[in-house]
């Protein structure tokens, strides 16, 4: 619980970049992308070596995890000052 309460702000930026912004302007492409690649790239195998392979304890796997949002936030950052994101979706 201490660990997901530390990094709260990092998921809720998360969904705001992603679900809010990127898909409201247009540019779900890369909302696609960034979670696939976050989730199945980076959180999954993550888990698998460090809980299953390595036995470490489950806060620190959950934290491990965690990587993978502060990677979305980071590359959602990115992509937000580009201004790429924004699609003329009223065509």
């Amino acid at each position: 619980m201490y660990v997901l309460a530390v990094f709260a702000v990092i998921k809720s930026l998360n969904l705001h970049f992603v679900i809010g912004m990127f898909r409201g302007g247009g540019d779900t492409k890369f909302s696609f992308l960034i979670d696939i690649i976050g989730t199945w790239f980076v959180g999954v195998p993550l888990a698998v070596l460090f809980g299953l392979v390595f036995n470490f304890p489950l806060h620190f796997v959950v934290l491990i995890i965690i990587t993978e949002e502060v990677l979305k936030v980071i590359l959602g950052t990115f992509r937000y000052r580009s201004n790429k994101w924004i699609h003329d979706v009223a065509e």
